[in-house]
């Protein structure tokens, strides 16, 4: 059994808002709290149930058509204030994977046999099984359902209710109550158990609070980021005395490109391990770096460095351990990038071995995805992103041969792409995961001749989608 804990007050991701916004809570009247749930094998399922005001959450095509069914009775007097999940096992041969779930959300995994209402009951005191089930798609067999806790909503604080759910996916991210700017106050989190963790194509759960923003400021008000909000920085990295041979690959990308997919990939092909993982491991062979850009906390107005080089601090570079091993760092900011030209001309002063893989997806979806779950205002949002373009078409332009460029699109377009990205980059292909395009899901908007879509367009070319931008754009 593997268990934890999330209550009304503890979700993984909760969308910030300025220091200078307070939360007002207001008297919140029956009716504007969720009474009740319900998953549904199609939308028509859930506005033909028996009482009032149902509403269907989406998204139909969440796991075999079905979704949520959220309902707002005015005469209930019982309101949701905790959610949980319970996987149950339908296969004794494969355990249910909780697919990159937040850490902070209600999980009980169930082992073959065990009833989901039993599952509920180790959530503790209260949880109750709600109607359906969502089965997953993938090799596990699991059926995902859902469990709730309900109290007497006058006797509640009004930012413990639950006023309104929703579910979504990355493309549909801005079209939900998550959206930024939404007065609300908003908490995110991924649904176990239905997608692959390293294709950045998440099942999410927006939940919204019954407390109010009394006043949000003026754009103008507001700081914008702006160029001086990035600023080179120069970082001391140590040589490699571990091992002098030691090869060092670091793998970026925009948020929500497909960074983690392609670190898994290479990490298997290396040799360094076939575990995934999200930040920076180590053996005396190679030590690969998984960085975001940028990479780090949840986006916010501070001032992100450009660090002109990265790398493993002076005790981890003079190790070379047999097995994977987590690499320690210098000291950094909490939310930083990393400027592939700089660092890679770093490295061969020092006389080491490194390559740069750059990850670039389709800058609507990555965008998309990046606004779900690392970034809540989308004029930061869209600044981060840009300047991760650029800092990547910065090594492009100059040609350096440590420097490559992978094409998320490209991986679905030509069956040989992956094999040959990672014989590019000394990596032999195997234990690779299934590889479903994401993109295939969105609702994109139409194509803009946006910088980013001009570097997208720049570092893949020979996508579909580069040459679209190409004809559009000249």
């Amino acid at each position: 059994m593997v268990r934890v804990l999330l209550s009304a007050a503890l979700l993984a991701l909760t969308f910030s808002l300025p220091d200078a916004v307070q939360l007002n809570p207001s008297k919140t009247q029956a009716g504007d709290w969720v009474s009740n749930l319900a998953i549904v094998i199609e939308k028509s399922d859930c506005v033909s149930r028996d009482g009032p005001t149902w509403h269907f959450a989406g998204p139909s095509g969440l796991a075999q058509n079905a979704g949520l069914c959220v309902q707002h009775d005015p005469s209930a007097t019982l309101a949701v204030t905790a959610v949980g999940f319970v996987l149950t096992q339908t296969s004794s041969h494969r355990q249910c994977v909780t697919n990159g779930t937040d850490a902070s959300a209600n999980i009980i995994q169930q082992s073959p046999g065990a009833s989901a209402a039993d599952g509920c009951a180790q959530l503790g005191e209260g949880f109750q099984l709600v109607e359906g089930h969502l089965d997953s798609a993938g090799p596990s067999k699991c059926a995902v359902h859902m469990c709730t806790k309900k109290q007497i909503a006058a006797q509640q604080e009004d930012h413990n209710l639950f006023k309104n759910m929703a579910v979504f996916r990355y493309a549909t991210a801005h079209l939900s109550a998550c959206a930024p700017g939404m007065a609300s106050q908003h908490e995110t989190l991924k649904l176990p158990g239905l997608d692959n963790p390293i294709m950045d194509d998440p099942t999410m759960m927006c939940l919204t609070r019954a407390s109010v923003v009394e006043e949000m400021p003026s754009a103008i008000e507001q700081k914008s980021i702006a160029q001086g909000d990035f600023p080179v920085t120069s970082m001391s990295v140590p040589h490699d005395t571990g091992n002098s041979s030691r090869e060092h690959i670091f793998v970026v990308g925009p948020e929500t490109s497909g960074t983690r997919l392609w670190t898994h990939m290479i990490a298997s092909g290396m040799g360094l391990t076939d575990a995934e993982f999200e930040n920076f491991q180590y053996n005396s062979d190679v030590a690969i770096f998984h960085v975001s850009l940028p990479w780090g906390r949840w986006c916010g107005r501070d001032v992100l460095p450009v660090y002109d080089d990265f790398g493993g601090d002076t005790k981890s570079y003079s190790l070379a351990p047999e097995s994977c091993t987590e690499l320690n760092t210098p000291p950094s900011a909490g939310r930083f990038y990393i400027a592939p030209l700089p660092l890679i001309k770093h490295y061969k002063e020092r006389g080491e071995r490194v390559k740069v893989a750059m990850v670039a997806r389709d800058p609507r979806a990555s965008f998309a995805g990046k606004m779900a779950t690392h970034c809540s205002d989308a004029d930061i949002g869209a600044a981060e992103q840009t300047k991760a373009f650029e800092v990547m078409l910065a090594a492009h332009d100059a040609g350096v041969e440590e420097a490559v460029t992978i094409c998320y699109e490209e991986m679905f377009e030509d069956s040989s792409y992956v094999a040959s990205r990672l014989d590019k980059l000394g990596a032999t292909p195997k234990s690779m995961p299934e590889l479903v395009d994401g993109n295939d899901k969105y609702e994109l908007e139409a194509v803009e001749c946006s910088y980013d879509m001009l570097a997208y367009a720049t570092l893949c070319p020979h996508t579909k989608l580069g040459k679209m931008v190409e004809a559009s754009c000249q």
